[in-house]
This record gives structure tokens, C-alpha cells and sequence, in this order.
């Protein structure tokens, strides 16, 4: 036989309450359901991964990344009859193409531009060369090609002096000092040509400079190069060198022929005014078997006054024996002609 449990009884003044209190659990469930649904709702409004920016018409998906949408510029509104100014934009875009102008090849203004010449020229530049006699003369005498010779010792350079050009290793330049080479500037002259020479050999090139007076062959500082070289700073010492002599009384031209030679050079150009002491014929035989071949001699006479020629030659002197007996050339210069230089 089951047995009875007792249930508590409740007070009489809190069951009425109770039963208002108690709810049926569908109402609950129907509003519990109901407030999910609503959450659900508000949630799916929520802007959130969109296929497309909005305004593109879907035509595609974007990439990922940022979007700078295109800021509206607001213009003021135009009646439609109202006509609208173009834009610079516009205005260029109807214009047509403008042709490139054209370049110029000539200035505006005509250059006067100078004539340049293929040899350098210090000071008083190259002197005038004698007419045609001389011509003739070095057609018959030395190396009577008019061209300059062959360079011994396969050199590769050359240079010219007072009108004579020749090629070399080693030149040497003998210039009378005598107190007559003052007259007409001739000597001022002479040093200004002897530096328009210098300056056209090269490095690989020597040279010497010989003044010859009465007493002496005067070489510039021969104690310490014995050949000078090409070389800027060489032609340098030489110039400030050359610029403290001068003219003295009388000269000695064996001397200094003898004192050039010693140098064994290829080339020796020998100036001089012809006066006295002249060489002899025994003076000349000796200095040609001393070179033995070994240099030429060109011989630049300083004469006063146009040259006299017979039969179409100049009078022979000791220069014109001395550069015919040593293969070299004579050249014949106007002193009167530098005053007006």
C-alpha cells in the first residue's frame, strides 16, 4: 500500500498572489522566440561585406583594399538655355596642333670668326718668306727639294724656324749676339721666332740654345739639363732664361758652330747677320769634316735692305757655303721689314 507524503500546506495569504503570478510557459516561449527574431532582424540591416560599392551597378567585385570615393564638386546649377563657358581643358583640346617651330642652322647675326692656323705663334709670329731667287737658290744648293729632309733617328716630330722647317730628335738653335743684331729689333725679333719654335716640338724632343759673342758660346744652363726637352716647364726656364740676354760686341761663329756640334744634334739652325769675322774656306772645311754629315745646317741671314740677286741667285757668302756643305738650307731676312712689326 503506497504511502502518503504530507505536503506543506501554504498560508492562506500567499496562495491568492501565487496564482496570479504564475505564467503559462508557451506565453514565454512565444515571447522569448519573438525577441530573437527582431535581434535578427535589426542584425541583417547592419552594413557589412557588400559584393559591390554601392553606385557601380554590381558590374563587378572590388579588390581588397582602400576606396577613395571621387568628391562631388558643387558647381551652381545652369538654366539649360544658359550657355556654359568651356574649360581651359576644353578650350585646348579644340585648338589644333601647333606646328614645332622651326630650328635655326645659322645664327641671327653673321660671326666674324678668325682663321685658325695649324702652327702655334708667339709674339711677332712667322716672318715673310724671301721671293723667289732664294727658291731658286735652295733648288740648286743643299738638299734642293724645297721639303723638309728626313728625320735621322726615326723621329716623329719637327719644327721650323725663321722659314725653315726640318725634323729631328735634337735641335740646336746658335743665334748671334753680336751688338749689330740690335739694330731694326732684329734681335728681339730673333728671340721671339727661337720661342714660336719651341713651342712646336714635343717631349720626346731636345734641344739647346746657343748665343754666340765675342768672347764666348754662351748655352743656356748647360750644367744642369745639357739638352733641354720639350716639355713645358722646360720651355719655361728657357724663356725666363732668354729674357735676361742681350747684345754684346762682336761674335765668334767657329766657336759657336764648334760649341753646337759638340751636342751632336740632327739639326742646327744658325742665325746670323754675316758680318764679321767671316769664315774662311779653311774655317768652312774644317766644320764640315768635324759634322761629317751628321747635322744640317740651315743658315737665316739678317741682312739690311731688299736681297740682291745675280742671275737669280745671292751673292755668296760664308752662310750660303756653310748650308750648302752641310745639307741645309739658307734663308734670307729684311731687318728693316721688323721696325714696322
Amino acid at each position: 500500500m503506497p504511502r502518503l507524503v504530507s505536503q506543506p500546506t501554504l498560508p492562506d495569504w500567499l496562495q491568492p498572489h501565487l496564482r496570479w503570478v504564475t505564467i503559462p510557459s508557451w506565453v514565454m516561449s512565444l515571447g522569448f522566440h519573438g525577441v530573437l527574431v527582431a535581434v535578427l532582424l535589426v542584425v541583417a540591416r547592419l552594413p557589412g561585406c557588400q559584393p559591390d560599392i554601392a553606385g557601380e551597378e554590381g558590374e563587378a567585385f572590388r579588390e581588397v583594399g582602400l576606396y577613395l570615393r571621387p568628391t562631388a564638386v558643387m558647381e551652381p546649377a545652369l538654366a539649360e538655355d544658359e550657355p556654359r563657358e568651356p574649360t581651359a581643358e576644353e578650350t585646348a583640346a579644340a585648338l589644333p596642333a601647333a606646328a614645332p617651330a622651326p630650328v635655326p642652322t645659322q645664327p641671327p647675326i653673321p660671326l666674324q670668326l678668325p682663321t685658325l692656323s695649324s702652327t702655334p705663334v708667339i709674339g711677332a709670329g712667322g716672318l715673310p718668306r724671301t721671293a723667289t731667287g732664294v727658291e731658286r737658290l735652295l733648288a740648286s744648293q743643299g738638299s734642293g727639294s724645297g721639303a723638309p729632309p728626313a728625320a735621322s733617328g726615326g723621329s716623329t716630330g719637327g719644327t721650323s724656324f725663321l722659314g725653315v722647317e726640318d725634323q729631328g730628335r735634337r735641335f740646336v738653335y746658335l743665334i748671334d749676339s753680336s751688338s749689330s743684331m740690335a739694330d731694326y729689333g732684329a734681335f728681339r725679333v730673333a728671340k721671339m721666332e727661337l720661342l714660336a719654335s719651341l713651342e712646336r716640338l714635343n717631349e720626346t724632343q731636345q734641344f739647346q740654345v746657343i748665343f754666340c759673342n765675342s768672347e764666348t758660346a754662351l748655352k743656356l744652363d748647360a750644367g744642369r739639363f745639357g739638352m733641354f726637352f720639350g716639355t713645358d716647364s722646360q720651355r719655361l726656364e728657357v724663356r725666363l732664361q732668354i729674357a735676361g740676354i742681350n747684345t754684346d760686341a762682336g761674335t765668334n761663329h767657329e766657336k759657336g758652330l764648334l760649341a753646337a756640334l759638340d751636342l751632336n744634334p740632327d739639326v742646327i739652325f744658325f742665325l746670323s747677320d754675316a758680318g764679321e769675322p767671316y769664315l774662311t774656306a779653311k774655317q768652312l772645311d774644317a766644320i764640315k769634316r768635324r759634322n761629317r754629315g751628321g747635322a744640317r745646317i740651315h743658315c737665316i741671314e739678317f741682312g739690311r735692305g731688299p736681297l740682291l740677286l745675280t742671275n737669280g741667285q745671292p751673292p755668296p757668302n760664308f752662310l750660303t757655303k756653310l748650308a750648302a756643305q752641310n745639307d741645309g738650307r739658307y734663308v734670307y731676312q729684311d731687318v728693316t721689314q721688323f721696325a714696322a712689326r
